[in-house]
């Protein structure tokens, strides 16, 4: 059905929650209420005769502008599990998953198990990377092994155990080689991950709550430079990006590869090829149009009020003025004179002598 027809009687018959059924048989199920379709405020006018200037709608029964408390309600259901699916996906994709996934390999690679007739048989030719005293392990894997791995979450860092003659080898993924013209993946390299060595992985950067700075929301541009990281990590557990906080992003100030590096969790090491890059940006923001406008604005609006105090100020010094002069033309003022306590004591016992003198005299 097409979405142009009566957007209010669409969303009542696909988007309303289901009614419950009755127990029992047919005679026992709810009555059925068909579905009032309302009249577009086109086809109200159409039917009190008022005449279009240039000629009437192409589609009267098409809904202009519906209102949003007429829709939300009706997808609040609907909503809900998509936001819920949301918040799973989020969960999902920054953490990795705590179930393992296996490999089995079909077989070692032989000297004749060329990529042309691997192709021909739906193999692909495989290989763990030899390092310290674990030589290379040329192997021999099932078609779907490359898809099942492109299409997993986080495959650059995700640990997989490939099983080879009874024995689980955990790696992770270097290179997917596929064909430039098929597209096929012909070739998969594998690093061989031992906890407590040194193991190379690219982490993925991941800017969070960008929309949450005041100056992005005022219109500066958002600039999203450095993508991934290569870094040695020694732990059995680790996360699956590195994400990084951006919500107090400024113009002057922006999260560069040494603040990342401050970021990481124990265990895990930048490595040195970004030695001099330490002062390079991960993240910025820069002025647009729109900023330096409004940036202008409020800095003219600054200077507004600051005149305004100075006039203000000005002001006051002169009523200052005025009233000091207007005391100098008066009475003279009889200065205040700081008395000591030796001097309040003498006078306090004058007056007591003179009030008892007064009541002998009565």
């Amino acid at each position: 059905m097409k979405l142009n027809k009566n957007l209010i009687f669409i969303s009542k018959r696909f988007f309303a929650p289901p009614k419950p059924a009755g127990k029992g048989g047919p005679a026992s199920s709810p009555a059925y209420v068909p579905v009032v379709i309302q009249k577009t405020p086109y086809q109200r006018l159409i039917e009190r005769g008022i005449e279009f200037p240039l000629g009437p709608p192409k589609n009267p029964q098409m809904v202009q502008g519906t209102h949003r408390d007429n829709i939300v309600p009706k997808l609040a259901p609907r909503i809900e599990v998509f936001a819920k699916k949301l918040r799973d996906f989020y969960f999902r994709e920054g953490v990795l998953p705590e179930e393992k996934t296996f490999i089995e390999a079909v077989r070692e690679r032989q000297p004749e198990d060329k990529i042309e007739n691997l192709q021909k048989e739906k193999l692909v030719a495989a290989v763990i990377q030899g390092r310290d005293e674990f030589p290379d392990v040329d192997l021999v894997l099932p078609w779907s092994a490359p898809h099942l791995i492109l299409r997993s979450d986080h495959y650059e860092v995700k640990p997989l155990y490939v099983k080879v003659g009874g024995e689980e080898i955990r790696v992770t993924t270097i290179d997917i080689e596929t064909n430039a013209k098929s597209h096929q993946p012909y070739f998969v390299s594998l690093q061989r991950y031992i906890v407590g060595r040194p193991n190379l992985l690219k982490m993925a950067i991941y800017p969070v709550q960008e929309d949450k700075s005041l100056h992005f929301q005022a219109g500066a541009n958002f600039n999203y430079y450095v993508k991934e990281l290569y870094v040695w990590c020694y732990n059995d557990t680790y996360p699956a990006r590195l994400e990084v906080n951006c919500m107090d992003l400024t113009p002057s100030f922006s999260i560069k590869i040494g603040d990342v590096e401050r970021m990481l969790p124990h265990g895990m090491y930048l490595h040195k090829m970004y030695n001099h890059q330490k002062n390079r940006a991960v993240v910025n923001l820069t002025q647009s149009n729109l900023y330096s406008q409004r940036k202008n604005a409020l800095n003219e609006q600054n200077y507004q009020i600051y005149e305004q105090k100075q006039a203000i100020k000005a002001q006051m010094s002169v009523e200052k003025k005025k009233d000091s002069s207007s005391l100098k033309k008066g009475l003279k003022v009889v200065p205040v004179v700081v008395q000591s306590a030796k001097f309040l004591m003498a006078e306090k016992k004058e007056q007591e002598k003179e009030a008892k003198a007064a009541e002998k005299k009565k």
